[in-house]
């Protein structure tokens, strides 16, 4: 179970989240002004707006299709913006007999729709509540075309009219080519699942509702002509006549008065995939607290080499630091669909501002490398899913468990305002990994493959991000988002290993260049060593830490300055300072660094390269054989001072024997020639322990 536990928060506040040891840091933002994301290509100009033009619906003259003089078509462009001529009909359903025939003439490049539809839910493509043959222009020869349904739950299916041999048939179009048609839908078809039969010419295709689409439901109260709602594209010439529509005969002599919308029109519209269009919106879409909310239109992006990057694309807030696979991730806030179209995808999430945004011409995976997030996508036959997803660093992996378990919650483009929320768990799936989503209270999780958080990723940013392959356009957006940004400076555990000890003492060392005697300007990168918050790492955060690390591990007092081996120790276990301690620091004393650098339990207690007096000073201020609290023996202190003296001068003699119930008995070698301090036989490192050697005595 992900112990980072996301709960909606004041605007832009951060919350402690303890989890592994750390604190993650959380921030909500909800929009109420425009917070000044960055942004990648979000506001896009390219391709420019196109004007389009509708030009259909009756023509007393017109005889494309066959017959006399009189009929319905014209120009037809497939667009963004729904434009339909159609006869009103009395309410079908999934659940009644549904039929049409007649003619029809099909010129150059044409998308669109022939058949029954809901005049109240056209918006995208696949249109939910649609029966139809959907033709598509391929050139000025011929057309393919398809049986196709969706249903209210916008889950669709279709198949191709196909020709012997395989491929799809090639319809002739151009002037002259009339071609009859005819499409039924029958309830008790498929078994009672239903099934829709369409006709051209001599050919025919059959679609099967697939298993539970037909208790989806359906209602249809048009007939007619409907343009694809994907975005702009070729427009086509169309021609109906000789029509019949659930057995009622259109004669169109004269002027049968349809219903029709933006049939008639010349506008421009900026919905040209892929011209992306997100981020900042003074809209509520998605019912926020505050005026305002992040979002608009995308599209799915295209990382080949040969677009440079200008058609991918990002809005997100920079993170406070870089995150990883090692850390735990969360966001929530609440979500409107409005449009999808089939075969695209919207991703929120977390992600790199530029790893995630790499040219590519592999086209392996669609979702970006560094990522770790929610999915707004299909496959047509279920509508959208709100699924988790996650991409690492290396091109071309990708998850292989799908959509995640159980099945994934659906989300409608129907405007609705849900609560969502994704959290990503490094401890879950036996260490290698989890993603959970939730969307209004149900969850799915899909489970990191085997390896894939060994090869790792790293975030920077937190917001909207697209696809490696292209696709069509949603239109979606988000509020009231809370998510995680970073570490709070104040956890000790800075390996995130679920351990506070000498290990992440040595990383303090290390990251910062063994210099924390004089200070380390804190940096992006280091900002999680700060644990007293004043831009310097030094020996404040190193006395910081020991605090923070015996409260950790249960002690009231805290871990001191001598103590080489202790700072493993959990509560109630003895803590001491004692000739160990000070045989470890003999052993590794090195006033002026050649040996180093050193780590604490070499005896380097200062964060700096070297083992001097100021580390010997240290471990005998706090020199205690018998525990933390309780007073220090005389003799054992003045052998220590002895041993000081000794150390300081390096007397060519040996030192003084001083032992505990802890430590056998070292004796120094005379001092070398070389050297003007006693050298010692170093302590021996074995397993998670240092381990005097068996006989450490020299003659």
């Amino acid at each position: 179970m992900l112990c980072l536990t996301v709960v909606q928060l004041p605007l832009s506040t951060l919350t402690d989240e303890p989890c592994l040891g750390q604190t993650m840091a959380m921030k909500t933002e909800r929009f109420s002004s425009d917070p000044g994301w960055d942004g990648h290509n979000n506001r896009s100009q390219t391709p420019p707006a196109v004007q389009i033009t509708q030009d259909f619906g009756y023509s007393s003259t017109g005889s494309h299709a066959g017959g006399a003089a009189g009929e319905i078509g014209g120009l037809i462009t497939p667009a963004g913006e729904p434009a339909y001529y159609a006869k009103v009909i009395p309410v079908g359903t999934l659940d009644d007999t549904l039929t049409a025939s007649g003619t029809l003439n099909l010129q150059k490049y044409d998308h669109a729709l022939l058949g029954f539809f809901n005049a109240d839910t056209i918006n995208e493509w696949r249109t939910p509540n649609t029966l139809s043959i959907r033709l598509l222009g391929r050139n000025d020869t011929f057309f393919f075309a398809y049986g196709d349904y969706a249903t209210s739950l916008w889950r669709a299916g279709g198949n191709a009219f196909t020709q012997v041999g395989g491929g799809e048939y090639e319809f002739a179009s151009g002037p002259g080519d009339v071609h009859n048609w005819s499409l039924t839908y029958n309830p008790g078809g498929n078994y009672g699942g239903g099934s829709v039969t369409a006709t051209i010419g001599g050919e025919t295709v059959v679609t099967n509702l697939e298993p539970g689409h037909k208790s989806d439901g359906a209602t249809f109260n048009r007939f007619g002509l409907l343009n694809v709602m994907k975005s702009v594209d070729t427009p086509g010439l169309l021609w109906l006549d000789n029509l019949t529509i659930n057995g009622v005969s259109e004669n169109f002599d004269t002027n049968p008065n349809w219903d029709g919308l933006n049939n008639q029109n010349t506008y421009v519209s900026t919905n040209k995939r892929p011209r992306f269009d997100f981020g900042f919106s003074p809209t509520n879409h998605a019912g926020g607290q505050n005026g305002g909310e992040m979002g608009g239109s995308t599209f799915r992006g295209d990382s080949r080499i040969q677009f440079n990057g200008d058609r991918m694309a990002y809005y997100g807030d920079e993170l406070d630091e870089t995150l990883t696979l090692d850390q735990p991730l969360a966001a929530s806030g609440k979500v409107s669909f409005q449009r999808g179209v089939s075969d695209s995808t919207t991703l929120i999430g977390f992600f790199h501002s530029t790893d995630s945004i790499r040219d590519s011409d592999s086209q392996v995976s669609a979702t970006p490398e560094n990522f770790v997030g929610a999915a707004i996508e299909g496959p047509s036959s279920q509508g959208f899913y709100f699924y988790p997803s996650y991409g690492v660093n290396q091109e071309g992996v990708r998850p292989s468990g799908g959509y995640g378990s159980p099945a994934p919650p659906s989300i409608y483009p129907n405007g609705e305002s849900h609560d969502w929320s994704v959290a990503y768990d490094p401890t879950a799936n036996n260490g290698l990994g989890e993603v959970t989503v939730a969307l209004d209270g149900q969850t799915v999780s899909l489970h990191l493959d085997p390896g894939h958080r060994q090869i790792g990723a790293q975030f920077d940013r937190f917001g909207i991000i697209t696809t490696h392959i292209d696709g069509n356009g949603q239109t979606v957006y988000f509020d009231d988002l809370t998510y995680t940004v970073g570490i709070v400076p104040g956890s000790c555990d800075f390996n995130f290993d679920d351990q506070c000890n000498s290990n992440d003492i040595n990383l303090m060392y290390s990251r910062n260049g063994y210099d924390l005697v004089h200070g380390v300007a804190t940096t992006a990168a280091t900002e999680k060593f700060d644990l007293v918050d004043d831009n310097i790492i030094d020996n404040l955060d190193i006395t910081e830490w020991l605090s923070q690390t015996a409260t950790e591990n249960g002690y009231s007092s805290t871990y001191l300055r001598g103590d080489t081996y202790g700072l493993g120790s959990t509560f109630p276990a003895k803590r001491i300072v004692n000739l160990f301690d000070y045989n470890v620091l003999a052993g590794f004393f090195d006033p002026i660094g050649s040996r180093g650098p050193h780590l604490w339990s070499g005896a380097n207690f200062d964060g700096d390269h070297d083992v001097d007096l100021t580390d010997y000073n240290a471990l005998v201020a706090h020199f205690n054989p018998i525990g933390y609290a309780a007073a220090v023996p005389e003799p054992t202190g003045w052998c220590l001072f002895v041993a000081g003296l000794l150390l300081l001068h390096g007397a060519d003699i040996h030192r003084p024997y001083c032992s505990d119930d802890r430590s056998p008995r070292v004796l120094p070698s005379r001092r070398t020639a070389a050297g003007n301090f006693p050298e010692f036989r170093r302590p021996r490192l074995t397993g998670a322990w240092w381990k005097m050697p068996d006989d450490p005595l020299r003659p």
